[in-house]
């Protein structure tokens, strides 16, 4: 009978999760849908291009958004009503 065993050592140097602190300051943000958004696809604020998620509905490509929200590096968008 052989037993095995797996040792795991996760390391914070070597393995880490980053986020992009800067899509914080889109909050509020307007732009455009660049791609549809069924819930996830790319949208342009200021000439930038983000992925992004729709916070409920489906968006339709060039319409209008508005960034509602960042969270652990995931931008959500709403149409932007105005």
């Amino acid at each position: 009978m052989f037993v095995f065993t797996i040792h795991t050592i996760i390391s914070t140097e070597r393995s880490y999760v980053g986020v992009n602190k800067d899509n914080e300051s889109l909050l509020g943000k307007r732009g455009i849908a660049q791609t549809v958004l069924r819930l996830s696809g790319k949208i342009s604020v200021e000439g930038t291009i983000y992925d992004a998620m729709s916070e409920g509905s489906f968006i339709e490509k060039g319409e209008k958004i508005r960034v509602i929200r960042h969270e652990a590096g995931q931008v959500y968008v709403v149409k932007d009503i105005e």
